[in-house]
């Protein structure tokens, strides 16, 4: 298994051609390997190593959410991976398409029922009254239309129509039976209308659960909660997470570590380089990311650094972020550099990377 990640590690770009390549001709290749050691757990973690063929530019496995700065906005339906665009699904997709209107209640996000249940159990006596005059926010401010498909030259009138959320339709409006094309670039895109009037809101008065669901096991449901908001600098966040959120129990050969949020600025990426290294497709032109630094080279941070003078001797990169024009999330791989060290406990793996948003 160590030989495999090298190779992987070292020749990066041509296991990513061969991929494209196999793929295209239909060659499917399975490879597995299981190894039971006894002192140190070893566990390889393959999640979306080779992407999944049914992406979105907003949806995501986990589920997220998009401030907009304007009252319409597109989602995408797509059966490429978002970071891999030349690779395809070679079947049809078949999905269904679903939208559904819901409220902040504290910190939870109800839709329509939800909440109503909530409003008669914690203010019985005002439930119908705060209901109603939610109710009546909603007319029609906010409503979702199929605005293009891969196949069809012209979109039915019913699908092309404004679908506005009812009570006759619980709030929530649903496309099923969507299907993209095999072995090309597939996408569907669904117009999404919120109210103007949240654009000026701290808190908006609905936020819209978008959700696309396919029809087999293999790929998983993407998903996303997409509401609007004042577009000013402090609403501006971004931060990271390893996706292996059992990592301090678990040792894995390599990590995946995602990087989301809403605006625009520069992202500092830091990470222990005697611990880690990353993934170099996330550096290269064709990952279609923006750095500051021009060649793209790593940076080694010096106990003179204004900001991370704390970790000295640190790499650090500098990613260019715009979710407004570009995208909002990121993924990049992390490979051990310590192979006979488990990054676990107090040496969990999540202790060796950083990152930090900054607006300058």
């Amino acid at each position: 298994m160590k030989k495999i990640l090298k190779f992987i590690k070292k020749n990066w770009i041509s296991v990513w051609l061969v991929t494209v390549i196999a793929i295209s001709a239909g060659i499917a290749i399975t490879y597995a390997a299981y190894t039971e050691v006894s002192v140190v757990k070893r566990v390889v973690s393959t999640k979306e190593s080779e992407g999944e063929l049914f992406s979105s530019n907003c949806m995501r496995q986990d589920l997220s959410s998009r401030m907009l700065s304007t009252s319409q906005y597109t989602v995408t339906v797509c059966n490429y991976d978002q970071d891999k665009l030349l690779t395809f699904s070679p079947a049809q997709i078949t999905y269904d398409f679903y939208a559904e209107l819901q409220v902040k209640y504290g910190d939870e996000y109800l839709n329509m029922a939800q909440f109503l249940s909530r409003l008669q159990q914690d203010d019985p006596d005002n439930a119908a009254t705060r209901y109603q005059e939610i109710v009546n926010k909603i007319s029609t401010n906010y409503y979702v239309a199929k605005q293009e498909d891969d196949t069809a030259s012209v979109i039915s009138p019913e699908d092309s129509a404004e679908h506005y959320f009812t009570s006759a339709g619980n709030y929530k409006v649903s496309f099923e039976g969507e299907t993209l094309a095999p072995n090309d670039s597939s996408t569907d895109k669904y117009k999404i209308k919120i109210s103007e009037s949240d654009l000026s809101k701290q808190d908006p008065d609905f936020y819209i659960h978008v959700w696309a669901m396919p029809s087999v096991n293999s790929l998983h449901t993407i998903e996303s909660r997409i509401y609007g908001g004042i577009s000013v600098g402090n609403a501006s966040s971004w931060g990271g997470m390893l996706r292996e959120t059992n990592s301090s129990e678990v040792d894995y050969d390599f990590y995946n570590y995602i990087i989301t949020g809403n605006g625009e600025g520069k992202v500092d990426i830091i990470w222990n380089s005697e611990y880690f290294e990353i993934n170099e497709f996330f550096f290269s032109n064709m990952s279609g990311n923006t750095f500051e630094q021009n060649p793209v080279v790593a940076e080694t941070i010096t106990s003179s650094d204004p900001l991370y003078s704390d970790y000295t001797g640190w790499s650090k990169i500098t990613l260019e972020v715009d979710s407004l024009n570009d995208k909002n999330r990121y993924e990049l791989q992390l490979y051990k550099e310590k192979e006979n060290i488990s990054y676990t406990g107090e040496n969990a793996a999540s202790n060796y990377i950083r990152c930090f948003f900054r607006e300058d």
